[in-house]
């Protein structure tokens, strides 16, 4: 189904090759941008595993997929950026900012183009208006704006008379933890949210309160007011971003499952090497099996968390290195078993 050309399918064919192989995506973008002789500097914005995936219906599609594969003919109900915000920029990139006299965004789909490169999180606010006269049966009778200020800048959204009153979607930037604290990262963030009657540039302002939700499927969002001292402008919300119950759960059953089966191994060896016993062949298998199945195991973690987290140190890496010095320590028993074999 990938139908953009030869050169274009070539091109996707080797990046994901040197990947896999090990690679950067910077240092594979600069040789590849040698090789095609351009005369400029193009800096990938991360390393990391960072990939966008879109949600229908039936479920959730690879980016590609979707647009290439499908026409982009299922309606897109979300977008998530599997690896985010936990993605680190790429070697040179917060420097080529610094340095930049201007920085153009250019034209591009703002959903799947820009936002994982800003590293924010989407939220979706239902704005409620407790006017009776303006809103009436969750639709407009009279028009009025919602000014939002967002990580993009301040944002005008207007409600025209006779339409549905609808969530409108946000960019917030997400603070105070890192993904590689993962379950236990939590995020915070602050939107400040006005609204004016009117459908023009000014408008007397008016009392509306409003509903937020996470656009983020990983994530639970909690939001409360922030009153004066700390907010003069009035509107202002405060955003905390958690792992859900479920996540946190399955990580911590991760981290026992893991362990367990690591020592499992480890005591079935030190028993037969203490006693004296036969080595039965199903211990190799077993051990062979563990470390086989670890990393499936830690990639069955939701959420998608980068290799180097918490999770990792605590539990995955320790695991596979119990388990793979367990079966050398197995080996080993063996082959001394075979050269002095009992009489």
């Amino acid at each position: 189904w990938f139908i953009l050309g030869d050169a274009d399918i070539g091109l996707h064919l080797v990046r994901t090759e040197r990947l896999r192989a090990g690679e950067p995506l910077s240092a594979i973008t600069a040789d590849v941008c040698a090789r095609l002789g351009l005369d400029v500097r193009l800096l990938p914005a991360t390393d990391d595993r960072l990939r966008t995936r879109i949600a229908v219906a039936d479920g959730e599609l690879e980016f590609q997929e979707w647009l290439v594969g499908r026409r982009a003919a299922d309606p897109a109900l979300g977008v998530r950026f599997e690896g985010a915000p936990g993605a680190r920029p790429g070697p040179g990139v917060l420097e080529a900012i610094a340095d930049a006299d201007r920085i153009v965004i250019a034209p591009s789909n703002p959903f799947v183009s820009v936002d994982p490169i800003l590293g924010e999180a989407r939220v979706r606010l239902l704005p409620v208006v407790l006017d009776e006269q303006l809103v009436q049966g969750g639709l407009v009778r009279e028009g009025f704006r919602v000014l939002v200020n967002a990580t993009g800048g301040e944002t005008s959204h207007t409600f025209a008379p006779g339409q549905p009153v609808q969530a409108i979607e946000y960019s917030v930037a997400l603070t105070g933890s890192s993904v590689y604290r993962y379950p236990f990262d939590r995020y915070e963030a602050t939107l400040i949210v006005l609204a004016s009657d009117g459908v023009g540039p000014d408008g007397a302002a008016l009392d509306a309160e409003v509903s937020v939700v996470s656009s983020v499927l990983s994530f639970d969002l909690s939001a409360q007011s922030v009153d004066e001292p700390l907010c003069s402008l009035g509107g202002c919300v405060a955003l905390e971003a958690a792992r859900p119950a479920s996540t946190i759960g399955y990580a911590l059953w991760f981290i026992v499952l893991v362990w367990g089966l690591a020592l499992a191994g480890a005591a079935v060896v030190a028993m037969i090497s203490w006693r004296g016993v036969e080595l039965p062949l199903w211990a190799f298998g077993y051990l062979v099996g563990v470390l086989f199945a670890l990393p499936p195991l830690r990639a069955s973690l939701p959420g998608s968390p980068p290799p180097g987290g918490l999770v990792d140190f605590v539990a995955f890496y320790w695991a596979v290195a119990v388990v793979g010095l367990t079966l050398l320590a197995l080996v080993w028993l063996w082959v001394r078993e075979a050269r002095h074999p009992r009489t």
